[in-house]
């Protein structure tokens, strides 16, 4: 995870997004690329895009207070994708 708070990710800026394109743990497609804080101590619900995005959802979660700690916003520059065929 990125900290905005001590650079971490400025030393480590790799990251991937792993998703499972079946539930069932085949056909996953893999995005890989480097990240880097996009804004820091920002508060999802004040930003308008991001709370319309997940705002039935934390509320549905009772989450709707605890989702401002997620304060830090990530850009990440894809530079490869990959994929583990499904079987079948």
């Amino acid at each position: 995870m990125l900290d905005a708070g001590c650079g971490k990710g400025q030393a480590h800026p790799r990251v991937s997004l792993n998703l499972d394109s079946d539930g069932n743990g085949a056909g996953i497609i893999v995005v890989g690329g480097s990240a880097a804080v996009d804004a820091a101590e920002v508060d999802p619900r004040v930003d308008k895009a991001c709370w319309d995005k997940h705002s039935a959802d934390a509320e549905q979660f009772g989450l709707a207070e605890a989702i401002a700690d997620y304060n830090t916003r990530l850009k990440i520059t894809i530079d490869e994708v990959w994929t583990a065929p499904a079987e079948g």
